[in-house]
């Protein structure tokens, strides 16, 4: 039997030392036994905390004009740390908590498509979703591939959802009918599920997230809704919402202020504000198509043809780095509904396909590099070897996995490109798990480690001199 003529401020010491809380909520927890309505009863023993004690002390916080949700907090509080420090629940009338008076707005066509506008794209798949098969966001965040039937433009579910021990958790039983979902949803959603692996997840987000960013789309938007209500007013009355005619002609739905504001001043205007852009380099070029296009006048089309033409002249790094601009851009002057990953564009490099590695001249010092191999950290010995002897791009080795390397026949495999490497080579890069990644670091990090390199060897050599460089030597 533990000590019941301990002080309540003793036991909150015992609570606040031994308890093994996380620090957030320790830190919320301190903050109410170090406040002032706490203490006229910290010198009351665990033996005078009775039913009478207790209720002058919550009518105390009443007349303090506290709200139910503080008195609740500070109560459960207390009660906590006596269960924990002498094994002794209390109890006590307390006021409840006050119930929700909040309205939920009616989801008609024209709130329905600006909320899709505001999500992001995959944010809208999960939305999409919801609506149209009936499904939480927790199945929506379990769904996969190999549960969406394409000929029919249907999900069929095994599955069932359970709240146990204060969390949501996702089970799949295919031996149960009664746990059998079935939706056939409309063509163009099933459009914009669009198709992957059987074992992959349509939506690459946590149910947690999905409830959460959910409701923040629709506080911006002024409208009063959860995750949870696009399945529950979608049983009543279907709206007729085609996802590809909205994305396709975000540019008549976003741009209503600045409508008639030119896609290049924007940009201009823009990278004089932020100062993270580097604002020494000449971004003009890189959206000379887009000169004289309004805002309004965004179209895919439009704005296909200026991916093209990039992915022509430049390489990855700056194709990106233009395509992250021009995004930035349009959310901020659509006030956060245009986002231009919903078009899908293909953003792959035609020169970088032309430059041949194996036949590139290079201008240092072989010998050099491989003694400063010797001094390079393991991700950058990885990212040497990759790079020299297997002539990969700096931005594949980054996405190269154990799971690519063949240790039988000795070769690394990305993509379309299989390089072939020495035992010695396989067997230190092979090292992991399956699905681990062979380079570890970014690619920023492994340039400034190079960099460093570089230094103590007093030389300057960059990741496209080393690319290939090696090929010709492998034994």
């Amino acid at each position: 039997m533990k000590n019941m003529e301990l002080t309540i401020r003793e036991i909150f010491d015992i609570y606040i030392k031994e308890k093994n809380i996380r620090p957030v909520a320790m830190a919320l927890e301190k903050n109410i036994i170090v406040s002032k309505y706490v203490t006229p009863i910290l010198d009351l023993t665990v033996n005078d905390i009775t039913q009478e004690n207790l209720r002058a002390w919550v009518d105390s916080l009443i007349e303090e004009n506290l709200s139910s949700n503080t008195i609740n907090n500070y109560f459960g509080t207390l009660k906590r740390a006596i269960q924990f420090a002498c094994d002794v629940e209390i109890k006590c009338k307390i006021p409840p908590r006050p119930a929700t008076k909040r309205k939920k707005d009616e989801l008609t066509e024209d709130k329905f498509t600006k909320i899709l506008l505001r999500c992001d794209a995959t944010l809208m798949k999960a939305a999409l979703l919801s609506y149209y098969a009936n499904m939480n966001n927790h199945e929506v965040a379990n769904l996969k591939y190999r549960d969406v039937y394409y000929d029919n433009n249907a999900i069929c579910l095994h599955s069932v959802v359970k709240f146990e021990g204060g969390l949501w958790r996702h089970y799949e039983d295919g031996a149960k009918d009664q746990n059998l979902r079935f939706a056939l949803i409309p063509k163009q959603v099933m459009e914009y599920v669009g198709r992957g692996e059987p074992d992959q997840k349509v939506v690459n987000l946590t149910s947690g997230y999905i409830g959460n960013k959910f409701s923040g789309v629709c506080r911006c938007l002024g409208i009063e809704l959860d995750f949870k209500d696009l399945k529950t007013k979608s049983l009543y009355k279907k709206l007729n919402i085609n996802p590809i005619g909205i994305i396709e002609n975000q540019h008549l739905f976003c741009f209503e202020e600045n409508k008639d504001r030119y896609v290049v001043d924007c940009i201009n205007e823009f990278i004089s504000e932020d100062g993270r852009i580097k604002k020494n380099i000449k971004w003009s070029p890189y959206f000379e198509s887009l000169k004289g296009v309004k805002l309004c006048e965004l179209t895919k089309d439009v704005l296909t043809s200026w991916s093209d033409e990039l992915c022509k002249n430049y390489f990855d790094n700056m194709i990106h780095r233009a395509y992250s601009l021009l995004k930035g851009v349009l959310l901020k002057y659509s006030g956060g509904l245009f986002h231009l990953d919903k078009y899908r564009l293909e953003l792959k490099s035609q020169r970088e396909q032309t430059v041949k590695g194996r036949t590139r001249i290079v201008d240092f010092d072989k010998t050099k590099v491989r003694n400063m191999f010797d001094w390079a950290c393991p991700d950058l010995k990885k990212a040497f070897l990759l790079l020299g002897y297997g002539g990969f791009f700096l931005s594949e080795i980054v996405q190269i996995k154990v799971k690519d390397i063949d240790k039988q026949a000795y070769t690394v495999s990305f993509n379309e490109n299989t390089a072939t490497l020495n035992k010695a080579m396989v067997r230190f890069l092979g090292r992991g798990e399956p699905e681990d990644n062979v380079v570890k670091m970014k690619p920023a990090t492994l340039s400034y480690e190079l960099k460093k390199l570089c230094e103590n060897y007093d030389t300057k050599i960059d990741f496209i001199q080393i690319r290939g460089a090696y090929i010709d030597d492998i034994n």
